[in-house]
C-alpha cells in the first residue's frame, strides 16, 4: 500500500516533473492486481519505488505491513520482480542459466526444475536460452523470480513486444501463480489485458489514482 507518494525528476535544465502526485494505492493479498494507465502515468515510478530503486520525495509505502524503503531487506525474499528486461546467457542452457542464478542467491537447485515446469518450460529447459521466443524468455525471467518462492510478484507490463501466443503464455502463467497462492501485481496501458487476467484492479493517470476496485465492477 501507497499513501500520498509523490515523485519528482529533474532535467539536466532544472525542469522538474511530476512522475508520481500523492499515490493511494492498495493491493489486496492473493489474486491478480492490474496496475492500469497510459504510458508514462507513473507505473513504472511507483513499481521502482516499490522495490527501493527510486526513493519518493514525500508519502509513506508498505509491504506485508513494514515500511519502504526503511524495513526492505526484511521483505525483499517474499517479493520476486520483473521491472526491466532481464539477463540471461545467451549460449547457456534454461536449466543452466537457473542453476547458477540458484547459486548465487542459496537457492536449493532441486527448485529449478520445479520452476520450469511452474512456468511450462519444462521440455524446453536444455535449450540453448537464445533459441526461445520473446514470450519464452519473459517466462524464463519468472522462472527466475519463483526461485526464492516469493508470496509478491511484481510484473512491470510484461506481454510488451510479445505476440498473441506469447501474450496467451505470459496471462496462463500469471493466472496460475494466483491460483496457487501467490499474489500478482501486474501494471499494463492495455485494458483489455487486464480485463481478462485480473481480479482487482487500480487505474492511475498523470500520477494519481482515478479509480480502483474489481475489475468487473469496474469494466462495467
Amino acid at each position: 500500500s501507497t499513501r500520498g507518494v509523490r515523485k519528482t525528476y529533474q532535467s539536466v535544465t532544472g525542469r522538474r516533473t511530476v512522475g508520481v502526485e500523492g499515490l493511494d494505492l492498495d493491493v489486496p493479498v492473493g489474486g491478480v492486481h492490474g496496475f492500469l494507465g497510459p504510458n508514462g502515468s507513473g507505473k513504472t515510478t511507483t513499481i521502482r519505488m516499490l522495490l527501493g530503486l527510486v526513493r519518493p520525495d514525500s508519502g509513506t509505502m508498505e509491504i506485508f505491513g513494514e515500511r519502504i524503503p526503511e524495513q526492505l531487506p526484511s521483505v525483499v525474499r517474499r517479493v520476486g520482480a520483473i521491472v526491466e528486461q532481464p539477463k540471461f546467457f545467451p549460449t547457456f542452457s534454461g536449466i543452466k542459466n537457473l542453476d547458477l542464478l540458484a547459486r548465487a542467491i542459496g537457492a536449493p537447485r532441486e527448485l529449478v526444475a520445479t520452476v520450469l515446469n511452474d512456468v511450462g518450460l519444462a521440455d524446453r529447459g536444455k535449450d540453448a536460452y537464445r533459441t526461445y521466443s520473446l514470450g519464452m524468455k519473459q517466462r524464463l525471467a519468472i522462472a527466475a523470480t519463483l526461485l526464492k518462492d516469493p508470496d509478491l510478484l511484481i510484473f512491470d507490463e510484461p506481454t510488451n513486444g510479445l505476440d498473441p501466443a506469447g501474450i496467451h503464455e505470459i496471462r496462463d502463467t500469471m493466472r496460475g501463480l494466483a491460483d496457487g497462492g501467490k499474489t500478482v501485481l501486474v501494471s499494463s496501458h492495455v485494458l483489455a489485458e487486464v480485463q481478462q487476467v485480473a481480479d482487482t484492479v487500480s487505474i492511475i493517470a498523470r500520477g494519481r489514482l482515478l479509480a480502483s476496485g474489481r475489475v468487473d465492477e469496474l469494466a462495467s
